[in-house]
C-alpha cells in the first residue's frame, strides 16, 4: 500500500476563529391546559389553548363516547 505525505503549509493552520451569535431567545408557549387520555393501550394527548377552555368538556365528552 503507497503511503501518502501530508505537508501542511503554515498560513493552513487551523485556528480560532471567534463568532459573535444572536442570543436564543425561547418562547414560551401557554397552552393553557394540558390533557392525557388514556384508553387501553393508546394514550392521547391534547394540549388546549386557555382561550377556549370551555369548549374542552364538550371535546373530551364527544371523544370518549
Amino acid at each position: 500500500m503507497p503511503s501518502i505525505a501530508v505537508e501542511r503549509s503554515p498560513e493552513l493552520t487551523a485556528a480560532f476563529v471567534p463568532l459573535a451569535l444572536p442570543a436564543c431567545i425561547a418562547q414560551e408557549v401557554k397552552t393553557g391546559f394540558r390533557l392525557d387520555i388514556r384508553r387501553g393501550a393508546v394514550t392521547v394527548g391534547i394540549a388546549w389553548p386557555q382561550a377556549a377552555l370551555g369548549d374542552l368538556a364538550g371535546f373530551v365528552r364527544e371523544l370518549l363516547e
